[in-house]
């Protein structure tokens, strides 16, 4: 079965609409939720091939600059920069979008 990766900093209340919505989106894949960590890259890095996933879905509910570093070092590691990564944000205006990148 095919893995997905959600790192997600959403609040208890919101975190089961993200996890229904996936659910009925990727019907085949099997979800695994966490909170976000310094440690992403290090944490798939420790893991056999087979147990890496084919999807990261970095969520990130106030666009800081963790997620933004997170992505980042996936990328820059050849082991792990063939996973696609998707980066989810809820910023309000170009500006800030701008402001962030």
């Amino acid at each position: 079965m095919r893995r997905i990766i959600v790192v997600t900093n959403r609040t208890k209340e919101s975190a089961p609409i993200l996890r229904r919505h996936l659910s009925h989106q990727y019907p085949n894949h099997e979800l695994h939720f966490q909170l976000p960590s310094r440690s992403l890259r290090a944490e798939l890095a420790s893991q056999p091939d087979a147990n890496l996933p084919h999807l990261i879905l970095l969520d990130h509910c106030d666009a800081g600059a963790d997620m933004l570093q997170n992505m980042r070092e996936l990328k820059n590691d050849p082991n792990l920069c063939r996973i696609p990564v998707l980066m989810l944000t809820a910023v309000a205006t170009q500006k800030q979008l701008i402001s962030f990148l």
